[in-house]
């Protein structure tokens, strides 16, 4: 479990939420106080649950942290109590919420030790946060169940592939190969964006797993353009309307070349993947 940090752990915007609000306040069990808004539906936040949200840190009107300056979204699967050994007034938020749910909450600092010169004299920062998305065990589960199946079609289409039957098999100047399994309706991907992809990956020569989205029950988040990913991966989003869903065969040196990854690629190894772009 990665720990939190007051001033840089989750950066991301308040979309509906306001940080000036002057509705009744609550305190937590911690002693953050807290105005919650009840604007979602569905089941508390639970342990163990994988939570999307927005969030906006501020001091009066002077903002810290905005997601609008961040290309990666928020996953956190929340903690249980006995692994939070430091209060933290992110942690107590989402134990109140739902998704669709948005909360303001505030932390006193003016005990804190070791301030920057320009912090010594503030006494409270303030947190807006917004709940996006909450994946359960059991959806988390769904998902998981998915990859028998999608393997299946892996192996299949690199059966075709290998003997050159192949059908709708299109090839980039690059050299990356891909096959649309079915197109999406949403926009085209593009840079500066961060994308959900749901995604399985195999190497060619022996069709062997070597990683699953599926396998973990929720999606990769791509900041396309970032460098955060292989060249064939960054090439093929950009070719993708989001909702499709497409095989994709992408040579070494678009991939991991010839050092491969020990124990798991081997050098000049070409990748297939499954690769289906959510909205």
């Amino acid at each position: 479990m990665k720990k939190i940090s007051v001033f840089i752990l989750f950066v991301f915007v308040i979309g509906m939420v306001s940080c000036k609000q002057d509705a009744k306040k609550s305190v937590t069990k911690n002693g953050y106080s807290y105005t919650l808004f009840k604007t979602g539906s569905g089941d508390l936040i639970q342990v163990n649950d994988l939570v999307s949200f927005d969030m906006q840190i501020k001091y009066k009107d002077s903002v810290l942290q905005d997601s609008k300056k961040s290309p990666v979204k928020p996953e956190f699967v929340l903690p249980a109590d006995s692994l939070v050994t430091t209060p933290n007034p992110v942690v107590d938020a989402l134990r109140l919420m739902r998704k669709g749910d948005s909360i303001v909450i505030y932390e006193r600092i003016d005990t804190v030790k070791g301030l920057p010169d320009n912090m010594k004299d503030w006494k409270e920062i303030t947190y807006c946060i917004k709940v996006n998305d909450v994946l359960n065990e059991k959806d988390k589960q769904k998902v998981i169940d998915l990859e028998p199946s999608i393997a299946k079609e892996v192996n299949n289409v690199i059966s075709e592939y290998k003997a050159n039957t192949l059908k709708n098999l299109k090839t980039t100047a690059t050299g990356l190969k891909y096959v649309i399994l079915s197109e999406g309706t949403g926009p085209m991907v593009q840079k500066g964006e961060t994308v959900p992809v749901h995604y399985y990956g195999a190497t060619v020569s022996d069709s062997k797993k070597f990683d699953s989205s599926y396998s973990r029950g929720t999606t990769f988040k791509v900041p396309v353009g970032a460098g955060n990913v292989i060249p064939g991966w960054e090439e093929a989003l950009l070719l993708f309307k989001k909702g499709t869903k497409a095989i994709v065969f992408i040579p070494s040196n678009l991939a991991y070349g010839k050092q491969g990854i020990p124990g798991m690629i081997q050098p000049d190894a070409e990748l297939v993947f499954y690769m289906d772009v959510q909205n």
